[in-house]
């Protein structure tokens, strides 16, 4: 065969290749325009139409084979954003959301071009009901007025308002939820702050659990969190010693706080009172929760149960946490998480760490006892945790 018939071959191959891929190109393009009938596209017009003009054109057919499978993928998720906005369309609040307003959020919705405004309408909705559940003080609370929200923990919210029947004004803490657990936890809270009254306790006016749970407390200005630190040497004493002698109180009604941390302690005229008394128990009963402690503030005994049950000497090592925090501005652990903490705080060698600073050389021996590990090794009370304080006075 000679070189002009070998060329003739290998065109007629390339045609033949050439007529294949067209052939090909045909069923798929046909396969589309029934596929495009198939498909609810309404809203996708323009991704249609642009996929219809190219259904003629076989050398289109990667285009379109990249254009269809796009708009499957699209149409399918906004089904599934659809589906999604308007169950979170139906659970918004009648009495937030009126007729109206939901008529026009449901047209948004209704189209691909505009559910990305009805989704932002939902969400700034639900912004608002959550700020407004958060925030709004219980209109149940009829005694009080000029309400202003000062602070949100994890189970409560705190309030300064004005008391009209007394014509004082006073704090207000009410639990964010009405559930079980939280219910439990305001009640202890409840029962074992309502008997302590010293000068270096915040003192309760009132409370009940009717209309809505709430517990009415003296407003104090600041507390220990807002002032600079370090602070001077004698003033963190003074400090110390006035927080020590609420706490020796509570011990001997036989309560214990566990939970001090400078957030806890407010100040009033510079008086130090214990607030937040929503982790004690009473001495006799045994307490093994973890739940919404302070982790940089807590002892060992509230990590692991080896080092034995939680008790009043809890309460005094977070005493020399809290010592230590005002003389340096300074936690003497740290971590990300509760297991790094609690590895941390039952590891560490926190003699050599106190002993290191001389800023604080002439209190290491308070700190040292105070934060020993063992709990038979730090002060037998809190009694003789200020005896040492007041002989540095």
């Amino acid at each position: 065969m000679n070189l002009k018939h070998h060329e003739v071959y290998q065109d007629l191959a390339e045609i033949e290749e050439r007529v294949k891929q067209y052939e090909q190109a045909s069923f798929f393009m046909h396969d589309v325009k029934k596929e495009l009938h198939q498909i609810d596209t309404e809203g996708f017009e323009t991704e249609k139409m642009e996929i219809k003009n190219q259904l003629n054109d076989l050398d289109s057919y990667t285009q379109v084979y990249q254009l269809i499978n796009d708009l499957k993928e699209n149409v399918l998720e906004y089904k599934s954003e659809y589906h999604f906005l308007q169950k979170e369309l139906n659970e918004l609040p009648s009495g937030i959301v009126d007729k109206h307003k939901r008529n026009h959020i449901q047209q948004l919705l209704f189209s691909p071009r505009t559910i990305h405004q009805a989704r932002q309408r939902i969400n700034n909705i639900k912004e608002y009901v959550d700020k407004r559940d958060r925030i709004c003080f219980p209109k149940e609370l009829t005694q009080y007025t000029d309400e202003y929200l000062i602070g949100t923990g994890g189970f409560s919210r705190v309030y300064k308002v004005k008391n009209t029947k007394k014509n004082r004004v006073v704090a207000v803490k009410i639990p964010i939820k009405n559930d079980a657990c939280i219910g439990k936890s305001f009640l202890r809270e409840l029962n074992n702050w309502v008997s302590l009254d010293h000068k270096n306790i915040v003192k309760i006016f009132q409370y009940n659990i009717l209309p809505v749970p709430y517990i009415e407390m003296e407003w104090c200005d600041s507390c220990l969190d807002d002032i600079k630190k370090p602070v001077q040497f004698n003033l963190a004493l003074y400090y110390i010693h006035e927080i020590a002698e609420g706490l020796q109180y509570a011990h001997t009604h036989n309560v214990a706080h566990f939970d001090l941390k400078p957030q806890n302690i407010l100040l009033k005229n510079d008086i130090p009172k214990i607030t937040d008394w929503g982790l004690s128990r009473a001495l006799t009963k045994a307490g093994t929760t973890t739940i919404g402690i302070s982790l940089p503030f807590a002892a060992p005994e509230q990590f692991s149960t080896r080092y034995g049950k939680k008790d009043a000497k809890t309460d005094i090592w977070q005493l020399g946490i809290l010592l230590y925090h005002l003389l340096t501005d300074t936690i003497p652990f740290s971590g990300n998480d509760f297991a790094e903490y609690g590895k941390n705080i039952t590891t560490k060698n926190i003699k050599k760490i106190i002993l290191e600073d001389k800023s604080i050389a002439d209190v290491s021996h308070i700190l040292i006892k105070c934060l020993a590990k063992q709990k038979k090794n730090r002060y037998t009370s809190v009694r003789s945790f200020l005896n040492d304080i007041e002989k540095i006075m």
